[in-house]
C-alpha cells in the first residue's frame, strides 16, 4: 500500500458520521488531554495547535443553547443592487424566456399562411431592457459558444 494509501486510511474516520464525535473529543481534549484515550491524545498530539479552533466548541455549543449567539453575531447587509446587475438580470430572465416560449416566433410555416405574433414578454422592453442596452455586452453562461455577448 503507497504512503498517501495509508495516509487516507488513517485520517478516513474522521470524515462523515463521525465528524462529530470526534469534534468533541478534540474538545475534551483541548481541556483536559488526559480524558481522551491514549491512542486519540498520541492522534491530537500530532496536530499541533494550528488546528485549533479560534473559538472552542463547547463554547459554541452553549451560546447556541443559551441563545447569545445570535445576539453576538454581525447582521448582514442587504446585497446592493447596482443598475448594471438589474441589467444582467434583465438579460438572464430574457434568455430564459426564450428558451421556453421562443417556439412561438419560430418560422415553423414554410407556406406563410398563419401570422406569428410576437409575445410581448420576448421583447427585450418587457423587461426592462433599452435600446441603449443593445450594445452592452452581457454575460450568457457559455450560450452559443462565447461567455458573453451582445443583445440581438
Amino acid at each position: 500500500m503507497s504512503q498517501s494509501l495509508k495516509q487516507r486510511y488513517a485520517w478516513s474516520a474522521l470524515f462523515g458520521s463521525n465528524a462529530g464525535y470526534i469534534e468533541d473529543m478534540y474538545a475534551s481534549f483541548m481541556e483536559n488531554p488526559d480524558s481522551v484515550p491514549e491512542n486519540w491524545r498520541a492522534f491530537f498530539d500530532q496536530l499541533g495547535t494550528e488546528h485549533t479552533p479560534a473559538i472552542p466548541q463547547r463554547a459554541m455549543q452553549q451560546a447556541l443553547v443559551d441563545g447569545t449567539a445570535r445576539k453576538a453575531l454581525p447582521r448582514a447587509s442587504a446585497p446592493v443592487l447596482t443598475a448594471a446587475n438589474e441589467k444582467q438580470a434583465a438579460v438572464a430572465r430574457l434568455i430564459q424566456v426564450y428558451r421556453l416560449r421562443g417556439h412561438q416566433i419560430a418560422d415553423l410555416d414554410p407556406l406563410g399562411l398563419t401570422e406569428r405574433r410576437m409575445p410581448a414578454v420576448l421583447k427585450p422592453d418587457y423587461l426592462g431592457l433599452t435600446e441603449a442596452d443593445m450594445d452592452t455586452r452581457f454575460y450568457t453562461g457559455g450560450l452559443a459558444g462565447c461567455d458573453d455577448q451582445r443583445l440581438p
